[in-house]
C-alpha cells in the first residue's frame, strides 16, 4: 500500500483554526477540481514543471515526521481521493498526532468521519467553493450538514458575487444546525490572493449577523515567504 506524496514538511499553519501553530504537512497528489485561483497546481497538474511525487508506504510517511510536532495536516490537491487514505489517517491518530484534513467539498466525507469521532484527534477543514472558483456546482451539500463544532467550513472570496453566495449558504447552515439543535461548525473566511480586499471582508463581517462568530483568515505563509514558494 503506497501513497503518492508530493511533499512532507514542517512549518506553521498558514490559515485555519491552527494558524500560526507549528504543524507537519503531508501533501498528496491528485485533485478532482480545477479552481480558477488554484495555487497548488504542482500537486495535480502533470503539465506543471514542479509536478513530482514519491510513492511512500505508511511506515515511510511516519518515519518522515517529527515526533515532537503533534499537529499534522493532510492536504493536496484533494487528499481524500487517495486509495486507503483512511488507513493513513488512523495510523497517524494511533501514533498520537492530531490530524486536520483539508478537503475541497466535492468528496463524500462520511467514510472518513467514521475513522475517529473524537474532534480533538481528527477534524476537517472543508472548502465551500464559491462562484469565482468555477467549482461551486460540484459541492456535495450533505458534507456541510454533518459536521461538528471541531470542523471548519472555509470560504475563499474573490468577488462580490462570492460574498452573496457565501452569505446565503452560511444563513442556510445556521438555520439547519439551529433547527437540528447541533453545534455549528466554525466559519473561516479568506480572500483570493491579490483579487479581493480583506478590509472589505471585515466590513461585511461587521454588518452581517450571520458572521458574528466567523473568523477572517489570511494566508500567513504568503506574507512570510514568496507567495509561490513550496514547502512552507
Amino acid at each position: 500500500m503506497t501513497f503518492n506524496v508530493v511533499e512532507i514538511f514542517c512549518s506553521i499553519e498558514g490559515e485555519g483554526k491552527r494558524a500560526g501553530v507549528l504543524a507537519q504537512f503531508i501533501r498528496l497528489a491528485g485533485c478532482n477540481l480545477r479552481c480558477s485561483y488554484c495555487d497548488t497546481k504542482y500537486a495535480w497538474d502533470a503539465d506543471c514543471i514542479d509536478f513530482t511525487f514519491k510513492q511512500l508506504t505508511i511506515p515511510q510517511i511516519l518515519a518522515s515526521l517529527r515526533e515532537d510536532v503533534k499537529a499534522v495536516t493532510i492536504t493536496g490537491g484533494e487528499p481524500l481521493l487517495a486509495k486507503n487514505v483512511e488507513k493513513l489517517i488512523a495510523s497517524l491518530i494511533e501514533c498520537g498526532f492530531v490530524v486536520n484534513i483539508e478537503t475541497n467539498g466535492a468528496v463524500d466525507l462520511s467514510p472518513f468521519q467514521k475513522v475517529c469521532n473524537d474532534g480533538g484527534k481528527l477534524f476537517f477543514t472543508i472548502d465551500y467553493k464559491l462562484p469565482s472558483s468555477g467549482m461551486e456546482p460540484y459541492m456535495k451539500k450533505n458534507n456541510f450538514l454533518n459536521l461538528t463544532e471541531f470542523d471548519v467550513i472555509k470560504y475563499v472570496v474573490g468577488s462580490d458575487e462570492d460574498v452573496t453566495a457565501m452569505l446565503n449558504t452560511i444563513q442556510y447552515f445556521n438555520k439547519y444546525y439551529s433547527e437540528c439543535q447541533k453545534p455549528m461548525p466554525q466559519i473561516y473566511i479568506g480572500v483570493v490572493w491579490g483579487n479581493f480586499s480583506a478590509e472589505k471582508i471585515v466590513d461585511i463581517m461587521k454588518n452581517n449577523q450571520s458572521l458574528i462568530n466567523a473568523h477572517l483568515q489570511l494566508q500567513l505563509h504568503k506574507f512570510i515567504w514568496n507567495p509561490n514558494q513550496k514547502g512552507v
